[in-house]
């Protein structure tokens, strides 16, 4: 039952864009910063595209994230993190939401460039990060659940491997970028 739920899981993961999911969090708590320009409503920038991503106060320096894009919606705990002057933002599911999605705990991070006036968000480019793993299989804790790749190496290995490879070629998808709604 467990296998079933973390399929089920990896599969609303993947829905969100090809994002990797990490059994660890990208930050310690040193590495947690609040800027209070990322609250409010964003909208994906993309002229069809209805996915917005709202961001509020949470706990200490914590957003609650609620993330729209029909027919999936999705409610999160994210982190603004700052490694080496780099902003990411690590995304976990809620797990006081009642969404389908909170059954596994997971982290996913995405690399910030800026945040206004556009919010401009990078993802870390799966299938590049598969085959980097397949090649060298000792770079970064991982496993494979069947063919899907979960991370399992602790938070400063994530955070060491991120940033060597934050300017390799095809290493991040295409950015994506969110207005602030008016």
């Amino acid at each position: 039952m467990r296998y079933m739920t973390a399929l089920l899981t990896l599969g609303l993961v993947l829905a969100l864009g090809g994002c990797i999911p990490s059994l660890h969090p990208l930050y310690t708590d040193n590495d947690v910063v609040f800027d209070a320009a990322l609250l409010g409503q964003w909208v994906r920038a993309e002229r069809d595209s209805k996915e917005t991503l709202t961001f509020s106060k949470g706990d200490k320096n914590e957003y609650k994230l609620v993330q729209t894009d029909d027919p999936s919606n999705g409610v999160y705990i994210a982190h603004l993190v700052k490694l080496n002057g780099k902003l990411f933002l690590d995304v976990k599911p809620d797990p006081d939401a009642k969404c389908e999605c909170a059954c596994a705990p997971f982290h996913m991070f995405f690399f910030v460039s800026q945040v206004e006036p556009t919010l401009r968000m990078w993802d870390f480019d799966d299938k590049w990060l598969e085959a980097y793993l397949k090649k060298n299989p000792s770079a970064l804790g991982h496993e494979f659940v069947g063919e899907d790749l979960w991370l399992t190496a602790p938070p400063k290995k994530l955070q060491s491997f991120l940033l060597k490879h934050l300017n390799t070629r095809d290493a991040l998808t295409d950015p994506v970028d969110y207005v602030r709604k008016k």
